[in-house]
């Protein structure tokens, strides 16, 4: 006997009709790109050229408080080069294997290496982490500034003002081709607010554009997992719209 699909919740569901942009990607740039002095990739504006002094001065900006300013919090780089920092060192120090042991050791490894470790990116971010340091006082801060805007003046805000189970919104853009030369494109996604506030979201298939996948998030509050799994399913097994990844022959277009 075939199984039905849930209901959805009877409260509405909220879709947001923009999607925000996704929290900044500490990581590689092409090879070919720019001079990439101390660059951190995809970073918000104004954060090219990471400065200690100019983070700490837009931390203590009440002008940034406000839910609808997430993507631009300098919170966001504070706590991803601390927490990352940290977590790769102790990573690679318990690592098996002859491998290096910090990420000053990867980094001085990939320079080594740099015929097959850095042909097509170089390691701008990885070098921008190691440079710069936080302590933890300015992560707790930077930490507590975060978690307030994106959960009770943010999501919890919303669902509470509207009395919604979830807000529903577009995953992504389209995926990008691999460019060696400009670097990858990037078509925004929605899932900084639940970074931010470490809550849950469940993406699901939602169709194609040009032949590309595109999904659709479903986000929620803290715990609220059972909540938003429901939806989720009723709506993947509705529009039924997933297909096998497939490779697609190179061409210069999309």
């Amino acid at each position: 006997m075939r199984t039905p699909a849930p209901r959805p919740s009877r409260r509405s569901l909220l879709a947001l009709g923009s999607a925000a942009a996704a929290a900044p990607v500490l990581g590689a740039t092409p090879a070919h790109a720019g001079t990439g002095r101390g660059r951190v990739p995809d970073a918000p504006d104004g954060f090219d050229e990471l400065d200690i002094a100019e983070l700490r001065r837009r931390m203590a900006d009440g002008r940034l408080d406000a839910a609808g300013q997430l993507d631009d919090l300098p919170g966001q780089v504070v706590v991803q080069i601390y927490e990352f920092k940290r977590e790769i060192n102790a990573y690679l120090s318990g690592a098996a294997g002859d491998v290096p042991r910090s990420l000053a050791e990867l980094i001085e490894f990939n320079r080594e290496n740099a015929d097959r470790e850095l042909r097509y990116v170089r390691q701008d971010g990885l070098e921008t982490v190691h440079r710069l340091e936080f302590g933890e006082a300015e992560y707790r801060e930077a930490l507590g500034v975060n978690h307030r805007l994106s959960r009770a003046e943010g999501i919890d805000a919303v669902l509470r003002r509207y009395r919604l189970d979830a807000l529903v919104m577009p995953t992504s853009g389209p995926p990008a081709k691999i460019d060696l030369i400009r670097g990858d494109a990037y078509g925004g996604g929605s899932s900084t607010p639940a970074a931010l506030a470490g809550y849950p979201a469940v993406s699901v298939p939602a169709g194609f554009a040009f032949g590309l996948p595109v999904g659709l998030t479903f986000m929620g509050t803290a715990w609220s997992e059972p909540t938003l799994l429901r939806p989720a399913y009723a709506y993947e097994r509705a529009t039924a719209v997933r297909r096998p990844p497939e490779y697609r022959a190179p061409d210069v277009g999309l």
